[in-house]
C-alpha cells in the first residue's frame, strides 16, 4: 500500500484557467508527435513547475482538478485535433515521469529543485524522513535485494516503452488492443515465442 503524504493544510485550488488563444496563435501537434517531441515534453515540465503549491511526491497524489489545470495550460501553447482522453494519457505519462525523476534526484542529493518553494521542500523532506515512508522504502529495498526479479518480469520490448508498443499494436490491429496482447508483445521472446521469465508465465496464467 502506498504511503500517502501527510496533509499539512488545505490544498490550494488551481487558479482560473487562462484564456486560450486561437489555434492560429498556437502550435499544432499530432498525437504521435506528442509522444516523441522533446519540446512538447519540456513544455509539460514547465507547466508542472509553474504551479506546484503542495508537497505532492508523485502525480498519483495530485488532485484531479489540478492535473486538469496543468493539462488545460498546455492549450495556451499547443492545439491538437485528437480526443482529449488520448492526449491526456500522453500528458499524464510525461508529467508523472518528470515529477518522479526530479524528486528521486532531490531525495538522493538533498538539493532543492530551483523551482520548488522552500516550504514545499521542507514538507517533502519531512515526508521522506517520516517513519511510514522509511519503512515502506526499506521493505521495498529488502524485497528487491532478496529477489530482484520476484516483483517484475524481463522486458523484451527493446528501447520502446510499453505505451509505444501498445500504440503500434493498435495501429496494426486497427482496433483497441487488449491488455494481454500488449503484455505478450512486450514479454515474449521474438525468437521462439516463449516467455522471457517464469514470472511472466505466472502473470499470463493468472489473466
Amino acid at each position: 500500500m502506498q504511503f500517502v503524504v501527510p496533509i499539512s493544510g488545505p490544498v490550494p485550488p488551481p487558479p482560473p484557467p487562462a484564456a486560450v488563444p486561437l489555434p492560429s496563435a498556437r502550435q499544432y501537434i499530432s498525437l504521435d508527435d506528442a509522444r516523441s517531441d522533446h519540446r512538447f515534453h519540456e513544455r509539460i515540465n514547465a507547466v508542472v513547475r509553474g504551479h506546484f503549491p503542495h508537497p505532492w511526491p508523485c502525480l498519483r497524489q495530485v488532485p484531479a482538478e489540478h492535473q486538469h489545470f496543468w493539462y488545460e495550460s498546455m492549450k495556451i501553447t499547443y492545439w491538437w485535433d485528437c480526443n482529449n482522453e488520448s492526449m491526456f494519457r500522453v500528458f499524464h505519462i510525461f508529467a508523472s515521469k518528470y515529477i518522479r525523476k526530479t524528486f528521486a534526484v532531490a531525495r538522493s542529493t538533498l538539493v532543492k529543485p530551483l523551482w520548488l518553494a522552500n516550504e514545499i521542500w521542507l514538507q517533502l523532506q519531512a515526508y521522506w524522513a517520516s517513519e511510514g515512508f522509511q519503512q515502506e522504502s526499506s521493505k521495498n529495498k529488502a524485497n528487491w535485494a532478496a529477489n530482484p526479479t520476484a516483483s517484475s518480469t524481463v522486458y523484451r520490448g527493446g528501447s520502446s516503452s510499453v505505451n509505444m508498443h501498445k500504440w503500434k499494436l493498435e495501429a496494426e490491429l486497427v482496433r483497441p488492443s487488449k491488455q494481454m496482447e500488449v503484455f505478450e508483445r512486450c514479454y515474449k521472446k521474438k525468437e521462439d515465442g516463449s516467455w522471457s521469465w517464469p514470472r511472466a508465465t505466472e502473470v499470463a496464467l493468472n489473466n
